[in-house]
């Protein structure tokens, strides 16, 4: 009887228990995921069978090793119980608090696909510690973590600020001039990010409050952010002004004409997409800043082909999920 390929889809792959018998049973195995957790023997054994093995991160684990596998977002810190030699697998977010230096140092490895927050006192812990297939951003120790892509500072913020350090891993937004600078100031509250994005008028009071490593962006007063790619239209104009910083991509329509006509200001983080006709009146507009310009009529057409089922193979085999062990 012809043997069958196997095919393996999954998030985290444990194949530290995988055996001979089990390998002989196919022509051909391929093994995709994320994150492979292996030994000695079984790399020894994969060698000598038509095993293709594609992982992001792939880690040598003791066979009797426990191992630990979350989906989603894990916080460690001194409160956290675990048993000294463990493998922590984090497909998601690692938080890691101040005070879990003990806690990180039990572990034998930690291996994450996704995201690690660290202070800055353990980042070489970190280091050591884990296996990281992703980003990892360092916060200082006795900062507030305040999670989302931007925070803004406004007079809501003002009512619950207090006398500490807060942080963003991306940037604080203080576009809104009514905000009380002095009163916000007097609080005694920091502000730490790579990037803040200030409107002129609140730029003298709050520019102090933010370390030298972040990046501050000054914008005329009545500057809105627009945090997601903007197509310009009458609707979107009435609704932010004509003054504009998009963190993203702009879309310039053809009949966009008059509307740029009326724009004061345009920083755009991102590509602008727009007619040859209107490069002129794009290009006119008094303080413009923007990243790549790409023409609409340069733009490859595009062709949406009906989707086909793929017939199942009758000689494959496939197996996925989010872990899976062989």
């Amino acid at each position: 009887m012809m043997k069958k390929n196997l095919n393996v889809d999954a998030m985290i792959l444990d194949l530290r228990n995988v055996q001979e018998d089990f390998l002989d049973r196919y022509e051909q195995i391929k093994l995709d995921c994320m994150i492979a957790l292996t030994s000695p023997r079984v790399q020894t054994l994969l060698s000598q069978h038509n095993i293709s093995l594609d992982s992001m991160l792939c880690k040598n684990v003791p066979e009797e090793v426990s191992v630990g596998v979350v989906n989603g977002k894990v916080t460690l810190s001194s409160a956290s119980q675990t048993a000294a030699g463990q493998v922590l697998v984090v497909n998601g977010k690692l938080m890691i608090t101040p005070d879990a230096a003990e806690v990180l140092q039990k572990y034998a490895c930690i291996l994450v696909n996704g995201m690690i927050y660290c202070p800055q006192c353990l980042s070489a812990v970190v280091s050591a510690r884990c296996i990281l297939n992703g980003k990892l951003a360092v916060y200082p120790d006795d900062a507030v973590l305040l999670p989302g892509s931007s925070i803004k500072l406004d007079n809501t913020f003002l009512l619950r600020a207090q006398s500490r350090l807060y942080w963003n891993e991306h940037r604080f937004l203080a576009v809104d001039p009514r905000l009380d600078t002095a009163a916000l100031a007097a609080k005694g509250c920091s502000f730490s990010a790579p990037k803040a994005i200030l409107c002129a008028s609140l730029a003298p009071v709050l520019a102090p409050l933010f370390p030298d490593s972040t990046e501050l962006i000054i914008v005329p007063d009545g500057t809105a952010v627009v945090e997601d790619d903007l197509e310009l239209t009458a609707s979107s104009l009435r609704r932010y002004g004509t003054r504009l910083y998009v963190l993203g991509d702009a879309v310039i329509l053809a009949e966009s004409a008059d509307l740029l006509a009326q724009i004061e200001f345009l920083h755009v983080t991102g590509e602008v997409e727009l007619p040859d006709a209107l490069e002129a009146a794009f290009f006119a507009i008094p303080e413009l800043e923007c990243g790549k310009v790409v023409h609409e009529d340069a733009l490859p057409k595009q062709t949406r082909a009906k989707a086909k089922d793929e017939e199942p193979d009758p000689d494959t085999v496939t197996l996925s999920g989010i872990q899976l062990t062989l």
